[in-house]
């Protein structure tokens, strides 16, 4: 139990930079998360898992060349929320892994308490869109075939900054 009472989202981090896995440990305690394992590569997390994690914060570009995708989707299989932590640079494997079911993107450029209130989100079943989501499905040309021209506009004025207030 956290100091509030309430029982901390349980979290894990799949990253193959050390620095990474240990700066998120240190934030997890400043928020008030509980840092469950972490490990460089899916195998190696599933392999040392002792409690369930309810998100598993995800990079997309691991060391091991293990496909984004089926990471995604063996970390979905063993019964988690997956949340992909990366600097998205690869708009392919971005919307493979969402097609997978990833929860959400977020990317290493964004603020930590963006990463957290994002986990948060996650950890209660919410989907998250966020501009980056938005603009890995804009950059999809299959996909935004089967939009409307106001579905195709309202997507990029999103993935441009605009609130969704602003957008409406």
């Amino acid at each position: 139990m956290s100091k509030t009472g309430i029982k901390p989202i349980k979290v894990a981090i799949v990253d193959d930079h050390e620095a990474i896995r240990l700066g998120f440990a240190g934030a997890c305690l400043e928020y008030g998360y509980e840092l469950v394992a972490h490990a460089p590569t899916v195998d190696e997390l599933i392999s040392k898992l002792k409690k369930k994690p309810q998100v598993v914060v995800l990079d997309l570009s691991l060391a091991d060349g293990s496909e984004p995708s089926l990471n995604v989707r063996k970390l979905i299989d063993y019964g988690t929320e997956v949340l992909i932590f990366s600097i998205a640079d690869r708009k392919a494997q971005v919307k493979a892994a969402l097609v997978e079911g990833a929860a959400a993107l977020v990317t290493k450029s964004q603020q930590m308490k963006d990463l957290f209130e994002c986990i948060n989100l996650v950890a209660n079943g919410i989907k998250v869109n966020t501009a980056e989501t938005i603009a890995a499905i804009d950059s999809d040309q299959e996909f935004k075939a089967k939009l409307t021209d106001r579905e195709l506009e309202v997507l990029r004025l999103y993935a441009s900054g605009m609130t969704l207030k602003s957008v409406a």
